[in-house]
């Protein structure tokens, strides 16, 4: 008889053992997530390690530390506790936190950055219609004409970040 690995009975469930529905709590601004599992117990003990893994700032890559629970964990709760851990990634792939946490300087300073290139961008732009403008750059097809119109509006309808307008 050939012996099948992949099932729920060869990692040592009982065919009585009936799934039942257990819910990953909301995190992150992300809504529950319902799955079937046999053991509610392990599942949340995925979630609970994967928000740990998540929130510390010394984790193990995330390959070595799945590696390492697979080893730990008795192969009859695996599949529960690796659901668990991942709908919980899952949640925080989908947040707005997106992985790494950001604080309020971080965010500022990127659109600071943004908004310090966007300016550059922006005077280039200006310098390049001034130049049309005076006839020092003409379009010489009715293509080139119509880039010179659209680059126009551009200049006109671009606005910085927090509203600033240059």
């Amino acid at each position: 008889m050939k012996t099948h690995h992949n099932t729920p009975q060869s990692l040592g469930y009982r065919a009585s053992h009936a799934r039942k529905i257990s819910a990953v709590p909301p995190a992150d601004g992300v809504q529950a997530i319902d799955l079937e599992v046999f053991s509610q117990e392990a599942m949340r003990l995925g979630v609970d390690l994967a928000a740990s893994w998540l929130d510390s700032t010394q984790s193990e890559p995330l390959h070595v530390y799945m590696a390492r629970l697979s080893h730990e964990t008795p192969p009859k709760y695996w599949p529960d506790l690796q659901a668990g851990f991942l709908a919980r990634i899952d949640q925080r792939l989908r947040s707005d936190l997106g992985g790494q946490h950001r604080s309020a300087a971080s965010k500022a300073a990127m659109v600071v950055l943004g908004n310090s290139t966007m300016n550059r961008m922006l005077e280039q732009l200006r310098q390049t219609v001034a130049l049309i403008e005076t006839g020092d750059i003409e379009p010489t097809t009715a293509q080139g004409a119509q880039r010179v119109l659209e680059l126009m509006a551009l200049v006109e309808g671009i606005t910085l970040l927090g509203g600033v307008r240059k």
